[in-house]
């Protein structure tokens, strides 16, 4: 009988170990973006587009897929994402550390307009903490317009976002450089800031410019 109660003393001190070591695995991934069975995961913005050529009716073009071998990504428990149209605002670019330091026009925008401060240049996806813009540290201002200007929602694939004419905010605030901007839901709805969500939770990633004529 005591060698039977010492094995199994042995077994349950063996499943606790293994659950901590568990939890432990677990508590990692969260601190890193999320869900530890799923790939990390990338939203490549793509090339803003006018249809046709020179005209003022834009599109933009992104790509949600596994992330390629070191490429910057999140772990998504929801592997899904969208994006948005973006206008450079003012026109005369201004300088900015983080979202609150950009204004929106007074006109020429509708339900849903925002805005951002982020990299001139395109580069790697930037973390979603709302407030700064790493890892760059500064930026020009940026504004979406509404939500006619973006796709939300997608799923892994290589969408565009549905044509809109951009003429009437260009002509209310004078903008004529365009650009993608994605956002990564690392976990359910952390891109529409209606769940709290730490910084790895989404990402977002800002695309090429697009000069209107």
């Amino acid at each position: 009988m005591g060698k039977i109660h010492h094995l199994n003393v042995g077994i349950r001190e063996l499943s606790l170990l293994a659950s901590a070591a568990v939890l432990v695995g677990v508590a990692a991934y969260a601190q890193g973006g999320g869900n530890p069975n799923g790939p990390k995961m990338a939203n490549v913005p793509g090339a803003v587009a006018s249809l046709p050529a020179g005209s003022a009716i834009l599109t933009g073009h992104f790509e949600i897929r596994p992330a390629q071998p070191g490429e910057p990504g999140i772990f998504s428990s929801a592997n899904m994402g969208g994006a948005c149209l973006v206008a450079q605002y003012p026109a005369q670019p201004k300088s900015c550390t983080k979202h609150s330091e950009c204004a929106l026009p007074s006109s020429g925008i509708g339900e849903g307009a925002a805005s951002y401060c982020l990299p001139e240049s395109p580069g790697k996806p930037t973390s979603g903490n709302g407030k700064s813009v790493p890892p760059v540290g500064a930026g020009s201002c940026w504004i979406k317009p509404s939500e006619d200007f973006c796709l939300k929602g997608a799923g892994v694939g290589a969408p565009d976002t549905a044509p809109v004419n951009s003429a009437p905010v260009a002509a209310a605030t004078g903008v004529k450089r365009w650009r993608v901007l994605t956002c990564l839901n690392g976990i359910p709805l952390a891109c529409t800031g209606q769940v709290p969500a730490t910084p790895n939770e989404y990402q977002h990633q800002a695309g090429p410019v697009y000069t209107a004529s």
